[in-house]
């Protein structure tokens, strides 16, 4: 055994020598093809013989050179020669297929993640750098002056007077329950005109009957207002003074100290109410204050009379105009029940008329204006009574930039002096002209009236514009009219010195009035 093992080892040398010989000689070994067979011949062990081992790797046969003597000091055993052994051919192997193993599909390792310390990169701190100190002059402080900026008032919006009649369902009840009474009593127990009166309330505006009976009841006819209401009834028997109407002593009533300094203060006072109502409406501020001047001196005389009384005297007491009465004092009743006033409290002329500019009921209710946007229309304030004037000229056409009237002058022959004067007639300027007289400056358009005015010892002749008619639609009179316009001429005087032209006063064919001209102006 020990001899074979030799053998096997030298074999394996020799085979490994021819390999490594076939890689320098650059041989190539194909996997496909079959392996050769070599026979191995030994000099000492082998001659020509073969020798093959059972593997399952292909085999592979090495040329050895033929004399290899391995050198050894070993004495070598006596070995008994041996026939030769004969080997017989191994038949050729089957080859058996191996399965196939499929392979895995390859996973790429994951990467290997490195941190990487990033140093934070250095924050740079500018440096302050101070200002060079500057050197300023010492100021002095000054104490503000505070000037007030005019700033124009927005318009306000207009909230026009309802007197709406209410269901008899859903009538509001009376503020004042204390007056209700069941049987009318007092000045006017069992007056038909009050019983009817009653009725009416209850059964068109849907009014409490013993409220209205109660009111009614505490109304008095006193000795005063039962006069006017007869002169009302009976203008026939009024005492007529001798000859016409006189200018002098109508406008001495008005044109007086007391109105123009009192007008000046209430137009200082409420100057941006007045203001705000020229823009919207167009009246001028002057005019505005004309008609509060010459109906109460601007709130200073608004009557002595309760409404009340005054209403039920001249509706139940006045046989001419009692209807008419009667509808104001039904517009006298809506209104107090609108507001919430007690209807015993207004003050009123002997013929109704009501707060500063002396409206009727039923104009309130036309022409009233809440102007200082509280909620109802009292005319006994003076921003009310304010927008109420201007709405009510120019609801009645009042001519934005024109003046109501203007001195008149001639132009040569009196055929005016056959004209028809007054408000009620209407003549082109080209008429006038041409019958001898004409405007002073310019300011009047379109049809105009011709005014004369009888004064003492003469006549004084004016151009009436469309303003001056307007005037008129306030009260019926043409001596009214011009006492509105000469008082709003005084106080704009007053308040815009600048503004205002003097009347060129010239002598008609009637009388010479240049000296009571210059002494006016003096």
């Amino acid at each position: 055994m020990k001899i074979k093992l030799k053998q096997f080892n030298m074999a394996c040398l020799a085979s490994v020598a021819v390999l490594l010989g076939a890689c320098s000689n650059g041989g190539e070994i194909k996997a496909d093809a079959p392996a050769p067979k070599v026979a191995v011949k030994t000099a000492a062990v082998v001659s020509d013989g073969t020798m093959t081992w059972p593997t399952d790797e292909p085999e592979v046969v090495a040329k050895v050179a033929p004399k290899v003597v391995a050198k050894a000091k070993v004495k070598a055993p006596v070995v008994k020669r041996q026939a030769p052994v004969k080997v017989a051919k191994a038949a050729p192997r089957k080859v058996v297929a191996k399965p196939v193993v499929k392979a895995k599909a390859y996973v790429p390792p994951k990467p290997i993640v490195v941190k990487v310390h990033k140093p934070k990169p250095a924050v740079r701190v500018a440096k302050k750098v101070q200002p060079a100190p500057q050197i300023r002059m010492a100021q002095v402080p000054r104490k503000a002056v505070q000037r007030t900026a005019y700033v124009a008032p927005k318009p306000a919006a207009v909230r026009q007077v309802s007197y709406r009649p209410q269901p008899a369902r859903v009538a509001k009840k009376a503020t004042y329950n204390h007056y209700s009474q069941g049987t009318l009593t007092g000045d006017f127990a069992g007056n038909p005109q009050a019983m009817a009166f009653i009725n009416m309330m209850v059964n068109r505006h849907g009014f409490d009957r013993n409220y209205v009976t109660g009111v009614l009841s505490r109304a008095e006819a006193t000795k005063w207002l039962k006069r006017m209401a007869y002169s009302d009834a009976h203008p026939e028997l009024r005492k007529k003074s001798g000859g016409a109407p006189n200018w002098t002593r109508y406008r001495s009533r008005f044109i007086t100290s007391k109105h123009i300094n009192t007008g000046t203060a209430f137009w200082n006072k409420h100057r941006r109410t007045l203001e705000r109502a020229a823009n919207q409406y167009g009246v001028p501020e002057e005019y505005i204050l004309g008609i509060m001047g010459v109906e109460t001196i601007y709130g200073g005389n608004v009557g002595t009379d309760r409404a009340v009384d005054a209403l039920a005297t001249m509706s139940f007491m006045n046989s001419r105009r009692g209807k008419y009465f009667a509808s104001e004092l039904e517009s006298y009743f809506l209104m107090t029940r609108s507001t919430g006033l007690d209807p015993l409290k207004p003050k009123a002329s002997y013929a109704g008329a009501l707060g500063l500019p002396q409206f009727m009921p039923s104009n309130i209710k036309k022409y009233g204006v809440d102007y200082d946007g509280d909620g109802g229309v009292n005319l006994w304030t003076p921003v009310d009574a304010i927008g109420s004037v201007a709405n009510y000229l120019n609801k009645h056409g009042w001519r934005r930039g024109e003046i109501a009237a203007i001195p008149a002058i001639r132009t040569g022959g009196n055929g005016y002096a056959s004209m028809k004067s007054g408000f009620k007639y209407k003549h082109s300027l080209t008429t006038l002209a041409r019958r001898g007289l004409k405007p002073s400056y310019n300011g009047v358009s379109g049809q105009v009236n011709m005014i004369k005015l009888n004064v003492t010892g003469g006549q004084e002749y004016w151009i009436g514009g469309n303003n001056f008619y307007v005037i008129t639609r306030y009260n019926h009179s043409t001596h009214y009219a011009m006492a509105v316009h000469e008082l709003a001429q005084e106080i704009k005087k007053r308040v815009k010195p600048s503004r205002v032209r003097t009347p060129l006063l010239e002598a008609s064919r009637d009388q010479d009035l240049l000296t009571r001209a210059a002494g006016r102006l003096l």
